[in-house]
C-alpha cells in the first residue's frame, strides 16, 4: 500500500510545483520514451501504442522512486519524542518532542478505511519542512499518536515554565475531567452542507478557475500531440539529440498555437452543425454568439463541479473541543481529522458573502504558525464568536466578529490611484492582447471591453477601501475588508504579536500619516493610513498588553526622551561607502556592458556614444548611492531596555521597529569582510515571523548587547512571563537614574562576555569529507570550469567589444591569466576551509546552544526552550566519510545548520538538545 500510494501521489499533479517535480524526476523516463517512440515510428507503429510507451516509461521511473522511498522510510517513538528517517541520496532524521507538536493531521482514503490504515502528519512551528509524514500505518497506532499529542496538555509546572514562550495559556496546567471530555462545537448535516455550498458559490470565480484549467489542459494537449504525432524518427536526429528536438517542438507549439486554436474552433463548429443542423457561421455574429453560449455552458458546468467538490470535501463535518485542543473531522472519499492546539492559534477570521450574510452564516478559519490551518464552513455568527472565545479565552471582555466600518479618508485616494494604475496599465493590455490573439472575432470589442474593465477596476478598488477598517482594544486587533459582495473580519490577539513596525513613506510624512505592521507567527497584519500619533499610541498599547499592564489606552504615555538612543559609529559610513562603490563596480558595470551590447547590435548605436551616456548614468547612480549613505546612516538610532529593543531608520521614508525579547527565537552577531575590517558587526534578532537587524555596531558593543539579550531571553523563558524580575524592576524604577541603569547593564554584559569566551567550545569533527571535496574541486573542477569560460569568451568575443578591445581578450585568454586565476581561486577556497576548521565551534549549556563560525566569527545564541525539533541529514558522500549535518528548527522559518559532524558527535548533540 505504501508503494502504491507513492506511485499515485507522484502522478497526482495538484500544482505547478508538483508538475515540474514530476517532470524532473521522470526525466530519465522521458528521454527513454523519446528514443523508443522514434524507433516505433520508423516501424509504422500506431500513435496510440506510442502514447502507451510514454506512460509506461514514466510509470517505471515513478515506481523505482516509490520503491526507494519505501525502503528508506523508518520511524520510532517513545513517551517523549518521535523520530522519522527518510531519503536515500540525502538521508534525513527528524526528531519531534510530543509537546512541541502544534497540529496533527490524520487522513484516511476509502481504501485505507477498508484496510484499517491511516496516514498521519505531525507539524511544529517554523518552516513547512518541519513535518513528519508517515503513510499507511495501522489506524490504532495513528489514534495512539493523536492521543499522545492531546495528553501533552497535562504537564508539570517546571516543564510549563521551560516551554512558555509567548502564550499565557501554557501556565494552565490543571485540567478538570469535564474539560477533558469532547464537546461538540459545530456540526454540518447534509442539508446545511448543500445550502452552504450554494451560498458559498460564485459563478464568476468558479468559471474563471475552470477556464484557466481548460486553457492549461488545451496547451498540454497540443504539446503532447506535437511530440507524439509530429516527432521525427530516430534517423532524422542529429548530434544535438533530444534537447534540440524538444526545443524545436516547443517553439513550434508556441508559434502555431493561435492557428491551431482557430482550426480546432472551426472543427468544433462543424461538429456542432452536424449534430444540431444549425448553420451558425451563416449569421454575421454567429461565431461570437456560439462562443458566448459555450462560455455560459462551461461556466455553469464548472460551478456545479466546484459545488459537488465542496460537498465531498466537507461531508460530515464536525468540530469538537477537548481540553485545549480543537479537532475538525470531515471528508467523504478522503476522511481527514485535524487536531490543533487552541493556544497555538495566531489569528482567526470570519468571511461571508451577501448570500451567507442573509442566512446569518459564513466561513471561519484558524491560522496557526504550523503548516495546517483549520477552515470551518457555514457557521453562524454566534458560533464564530464562540469559536473565537474558545481560542482566546484570556480576553478580558467578549469579542465579536460583527461588522463595523471606517470612514473613507482622502489619503486613500493615493492607494486607489496606485492600484488602478497597476491594473489598467500593466494587467489590462496583457489580458486584451491574449484574448485578441486567440479569438480574432473579438478584436472589434476591444475598446468597449477596455472601458468596461476600467470602470470595473475603479468601482472595485473604491468599494474595497470603503469597507476596509479596524478596531483595536487592550486584547485584540480586528481588521475588516470586503468587496461588492463579501466581507471578512480577521481577529489577532495582541499577546501573540512578535514584533511591530511603524512605516512612513515620503507622502505619508507630508500628511503626518503612518502604516503600522503587526508581525505574528502566521503573517503580517497591517493598518495603513493612520495618524502618526494614533499609530504610536497603538504600539504602546500592544507593548503594555504583552506585559499584562493597563486597561485603557490613556494609561500608556511614554516619554521618548527617556530612552537612551544610540547612533552608529562614524566608521560605519566609510564601510558602507566602500561597499556601495564595490557593488557598483561588480554589479552595475556588467549590467551596463550588457545594455551597451544590446543597444549596439539591436539599434546600431555606436559604442563611442554609449560609452559617454552610460558612464554618466553609472557615475550618477554611484554618487547617489554614496549620498544616500551619508544622509541615512547618521539618522539611524537604536535603544535597548530590559524588555525590548527599538530601531529607528529615517530618510525619504521613516520606520520604527520594536522587538520584545520574549518573542525572540535566537540572537546572533555577524559581519561581512568590509565591516569586519573596520571592527563593525551586525546584531540579528530572529522572531517567529521576521528578522530585525541592527547594522554597523561596534564589535564589542554588539557582543555585549548579544549576551544581554540572550540572558534576558533565557530568564523570560525560564519564568514563563514577560514581566521584569525583582532586580530589574529595581533598576528601572522611577527613582533610579537612566545612566546608572545603563552603566550597571554594561558592566554586567562585559563580565558575561568574558565568561563566555572561556567556555569549553567544541570543534566540528567531520572535516575529512570537506577537505577531500575541496581538493577535488581545486584540482579537477576549477581547471575545466576556467577552460569552458575561456572557450565561451573566445567564441563570442566579436559580439562584446569592437576591434579596439582585442588586446583585452588576448590577455584574458593567455596562460598567465588562466594560471593566475586558478591560483587565486584555489588560495581563496583553501584559506576559507582552513579558517572554518580553526574557528567553527559550538557548545551546549544547560539553557542554550551557542555556535560560532566564519572568518569574523558569527556568534549565535539559541535558548533550548525555543527549539522545536532537531534533524540529522547526510548525503551519500557524507555517509561514506561518516559525516552528518544537524539542523535545528525554531519557530522561525530559517533552520540553523551545524556541520560537519561525525556520527557519534551528531547523535550526542541531538540527545543534548532534546534531553528530558
Amino acid at each position: 500500500m505504501v508503494i502504491v500510494g507513492y506511485v499515485i501521489r507522484g502522478f497526482a499533479v495538484a500544482s505547478t510545483g508538483k508538475l515540474l517535480g514530476l517532470l524532473v524526476k521522470g526525466s530519465g523516463g522521458a528521454v527513454l520514451a523519446l528514443y523508443a517512440l522514434s524507433v516505433l515510428r520508423t516501424f509504422g507503429v500506431h500513435w496510440s501504442f506510442r502514447l502507451l510507451v510514454v506512460c509506461f516509461c514514466v510509470l517505471i521511473v515513478q515506481l523505482v522512486i516509490s520503491l526507494i522511498k519505501y525502503a528508506t522510510l523508518q520511524f520510532r517513538y517513545d513517551d517523549n519524542k518521535i523520530s522519522a528517517k527518510t531519503g536515500f541520496r540525502a538521508q534525513k532524521v527528524l526528531d519531534f518532542e510530543w509537546f512541541n507538536v502544534r497540529s496533527i493531521l490524520l487522513t484516511q482514503s476509502a481504501i485505507q478505511r477498508r484496510l484499517n490504515l491511516a496516514s498521519i502528519s505531525l507539524v511544529t512551528a517554523g518552516s513547512s519542512k518541519n513535518t513528519i509524514e508517515i503513510p499507511y500505518i495501522p489506524y490504532s497506532l495513528a489514534l495512539e499518536w493523536e492521543n499522545r499529542v492531546k495528553e501533552q496538555k497535562i504537564q508539570t509546572e517546571d516543564r510549563i515554565r521551560e516551554t512558555a514562550e509567548t502564550d499565557p495559556f501554557l501556565t494552565e496546567n490543571e485540567v478538570s475531567a469535564d474539560e477533558q471530555q469532547s464537546e461538540l462545537v459545530h456540526k454540518l448535516n447534509l442539508r446545511n452542507l448543500v445550502r452552504g455550498s450554494l451560498a458559498n458559490g460564485n459563478v464568476l470565480s468558479d468559471a474563471r478557475l475552470g477556464f484557466i484549467l481548460l486553457g492549461v489542459a488545451y496547451c498540454a494537449y497540443r504539446f503532447v500531440y506535437q511530440i507524439v504525432m509530429l516527432s521525427p524518427n530516430i534517423f532524422e536526429l542529429d548530434d544535438s539529440g533530444p534537447v534540440r528536438l524538444f526545443r524545436e517542438q516547443t517553439a513550434s507549439l508556441v508559434r502555431d498555437l493561435p492557428t491551431n486554436f482557430v482550426a480546432d474552433t472551426s472543427s468544433l463548429l462543424e461538429a456542432f452543425q452536424q449534430f444540431t443542423g444549425l448553420a451558425i457561421t451563416q449569421f454575421p455574429q454567429g461565431k461570437l454568439l456560439f462562443f458566448i453560449s459555450l462560455s455560459l455552458i462551461l461556466a455553469s458546468l464548472f460551478y456545479v463541479i466546484n459545488r459537488i467538490w465542496y460537498v465531498i470535501k466537507y461531508y460530515n463535518f464536525e468540530l469538537t473541543q477537548r481540553g485545549i485542543h480543537l479537532q475538525a473531522e470531515d471528508g467523504l472519499t478522503k476522511k481527514t481529522r485535524l487536531t490543533i492546539r487552541r493556544d497555538r492559534v495566531q489569528t482567526t477570521s470570519f468571511r461571508a458573502n451577501f448570500v451567507e450574510r442573509s442566512l446569518n452564516r459564513g466561513n471561519a478559519s484558524l491560522e496557526s504558525a504550523s503548516k495546517f490551518d483549520c477552515t470551518i464552513p457555514f457557521v453562524t455568527i454566534e458560533c464564530a464568536d464562540r469559536i473565537l472565545r474558545s481560542v482566546t479565552d484570556e480576553a478580558s471582555k467578549p469579542v465579536s466578529v460583527s461588522p463595523f466600518s471606517q470612514s473613507f479618508t482622502p489619503v486613500h485616494v493615493l492607494s486607489l490611484v496606485q492600484n488602478l494604475f497597476i491594473q489598467v496599465v500593466f494587467l489590462l493590455p496583457l489580458a486584451l492582447t491574449f484574448i485578441a490573439t486567440f479569438i480574432p472575432v473579438s478584436r472589434g470589442l476591444i475598446w468597449p471591453y477596455s472601458l468596461l474593465l476600467i470602470g470595473y477596476a475603479v468601482i472595485k478598488i473604491f468599494i474595497r477601501w470603503k469597507k476596509k477598517g479596524y478596531i483595536i482594544d487592550n486584547d485584540f486587533l480586528l481588521l475588516k475588508e470586503g468587496g461588492a459582495s463579501w466581507s471578512s473580519v480577521k481577529v489577532a490577539p495582541l499577546n501573540k504579536v512578535q514584533s511591530m513596525s511603524i512605516k512612513q513613506s515620503w507622502i505619508q510624512r507630508m500628511r503626518d500619516r503612518a502604516t503600522i505592521n503587526f508581525h505574528l507567527a502566521s503573517g503580517v497584519q497591517a493598518i495603513p493610513f493612520l495618524g502618526l500619533s494614533v499609530a504610536e499610541a497603538m504600539q504602546r498599547t500592544v507593548e503594555a498588553r504583552i506585559r499584562g499592564e493597563g486597561d485603557t489606552l490613556d494609561e500608556f504615555v511614554e516619554d521618548e526622551t527617556a530612552r537612551n538612543w544610540k547612533s552608529l559609529p562614524q566608521r560605519y559610513i566609510i564601510s558602507r561607502v566602500i561597499g556601495k562603490l564595490f557593488t557598483s563596480v561588480l554589479l552595475l558595470v556588467p549590467v551596463f556592458f550588457a545594455i551597451a551590447w544590446g543597444m549596439h547590435w539591436w539599434f546600431s548605436v555606436s559604442y563611442e556614444l554609449l560609452t559617454w551616456i552610460l558612464a554618466l548614468v553609472w557615475g550618477a547612480m554611484a554618487i547617489w548611492r554614496v549620498v544616500v549613505v551619508y544622509l541615512k546612516v547618521p539618522k539611524y538610532r537604536y535603544a535597548y531596555a530590559p524588555d525590548d529593543i527599538v530601531v529607528k531608520q529615517s530618510f525619504l521614508s521613516k520606520m520604527t521597529e520594536t522587538v520584545r525579547y520574549s518573542r525572540l527565537q535566537s540572537v546572533s552577531t555577524s559581519n561581512g569582510y568590509i565591516d569586519g575590517f573596520f571592527g563593525l558587526c551586525d546584531l540579528n534578532l530572529v522572531t517567529a515571523e521576521s528578522e530585525v537587524s541592527v547594522s554597523g555596531l561596534d564589535r564589542l558593543e554588539a557582543a555585549n548587547l548579544r549576551e544581554y539579550i540572550a540572558t534576558r531571553m533565557i530568564e523570560i523563558s525560564s519564568t514563563g512571563t514577560d514581566a521584569l524580575t525583582m532586580i530589574e524592576q529595581g533598576l528601572s524604577s522611577a527613582d533610579s537614574e537612566a545612566d546608572d541603569t545603563e552603566l550597571d547593564a554594561n558592566t554586567k554584559l562585559e563580565a558575561s562576555t568574558k565568561e563566555n569566551e572561556d567556555l569549553p567550545w567544541r570543534k566540528f569533527s567531520g572535516w575529512t569529507k570537506e577537505i577531500i571535496t575541496r581538493v577535488g574541486v581545486i584540482v579537477l573542477g576549477l581547471p575545466w570550469l576556467l577552460l569552458i569560460l575561456a572557450f565561451i569568451v573566445f567564441t563570442t568575443q566579436e559580439f562584446w567589444l569592437p576591434e579596439s578591445g582585442e588586446h583585452i581578450f588576448s590577455f584574458v585568454l593567455s596562460w598567465y591569466f588562466y594560471v593566475g586565476t586558478w591560483l587565486f581561486l584555489s588560495l581563496l577556497m583553501g584559506v576559507g576551509l582552513f579558517v572554518a576548521i580553526r574557528t567553527n565551534s559550538y557548545i551546549v549549556s544547560a539553557d542554550a546552544l551557542r555556535y560560532k563560525k566564519g572568518w569574523f566569527r558569527e556568534h549565535c545564541v539559541v535558548p533550548l526552550s525555543r527549539i522545536q525539533n532537531v534533524s540529522i541529514s547526510s548525503t551519500i558522500v557524507d555517509r561514506i566519510f561518516g559525516a552528518r549535518s544537524v539542523k535545528i528548527a525554531t519557530a522561525a522559518d530559517d533552520e540553523i545548520t551545524l556541520e560537519p559532524l561525525r556520527d557519534v558527535d551528531a547523535e550526542e548533540l541531538r540527545e543534548q538538545l532534546l534531553s528530558d
